[in-house]
């Protein structure tokens, strides 16, 4: 049996591709079946962040929880009138369930070479909360794009959980690396009006922890903040030695006093000036 297949000439990244019918809709199928399984990740994730239940979300866009479930599986594709309703039941914008893109060229290297944190794609942050008294642990998940780097930072996850959608607040936005620093600008993804930035010196050699600074707003009472953090490449264990590490010394309170600054010092166990 003869089949009969018209055949289609692409450019991509300058070099020619051909390519067949059936091979498009097999491309077009698995597009699709990425882009299904993400928004419905997407939309688990938010659901969770907002404390809606599958059926309190099914009730409120008018389906039952089984489609809610397929939805959030990727087992089938949503229209956009349905994505819109669940976006503003959510209260979020269509592009944060949507905002799919094909994985990148990582350029990262050619920045920092071979160090931890130019291949990292898990970031540690740990600060000291010194109204409650407690370490606390974030994370930062580095997404290699195209032209830009992602990120995203799961704030406050419960200590040594791997499954860091159990957080607090969640961010979303950009990285860049540079020679001496790594600079992160993110968003609140529940409150537009809150964005971040956070300062890590890169370390020289292959060290695996660095200072840095995050800067944003005190969730308390939305007033500005600079908070010194330790990032690192593994996770590490909250002790005494970490908490000492991240918390200002006489002599860097005498600084702040004196210089009418607050910064963070080049490296682990140096006074900042």
């Amino acid at each position: 049996k003869q089949i009969k297949s018209s055949v289609n000439f692409y450019e991509t990244n300058g070099t020619a591709v051909c390519l067949c019918d059936w091979q498009i809709e097999e491309w077009g199928k698995s597009i699709m079946g990425k882009v299904n399984h993400y928004v419905g990740q997407r939309i688990q994730f938010f659901r969770k962040l907002k404390g809606f239940t599958q059926q309190q979300l099914a009730d409120a866009i008018g389906k039952s929880k089984a489609t809610v479930s397929k939805y959030e599986k990727g087992e089938i594709s949503i229209d956009v009138e349905t994505l819109n309703d669940i976006s503003q039941v959510l209260g979020i914008s269509l592009a944060q369930l949507t905002n799919y893109t094909e994985p990148g060229t990582d350029l990262r290297r050619s920045h920092l070479g071979q160090g931890a944190f130019a291949t990292a794609d898990t970031i540690y942050l740990y600060q000291f909360d010194g109204s409650r008294m407690h370490m606390r642990e974030s994370v930062l998940r580095i997404l290699p794009g195209s032209e830009q780097n992602r990120a995203e930072l799961y704030m406050d996850v419960d200590i040594g959980d791997d499954n860091y959608q159990n957080c607090a607040s969640f961010y979303e936005g950009t990285v860049e690396y540079h020679s001496t620093v790594i600079t992160f600008v993110l968003r609140n993804q529940c409150n537009d009006a809150e964005q971040l930035m956070i300062y890590l010196n890169t370390p020289m050699g292959r060290e695996q922890e660095t200072p840095g600074m995050l800067c944003g707003l005190n969730h308390q009472n939305l007033q500005p903040v600079a908070i010194r953090c330790i990032f690192s490449v593994h996770r590490m264990k909250l002790d005494d030695e970490l908490r000492q590490q991240l918390t200002l010394s006489r002599e860097e309170l005498h600084n702040v006093r004196r210089l009418n600054r607050f910064t963070v010092p080049a490296a682990l166990h140096e006074t900042a000036e």
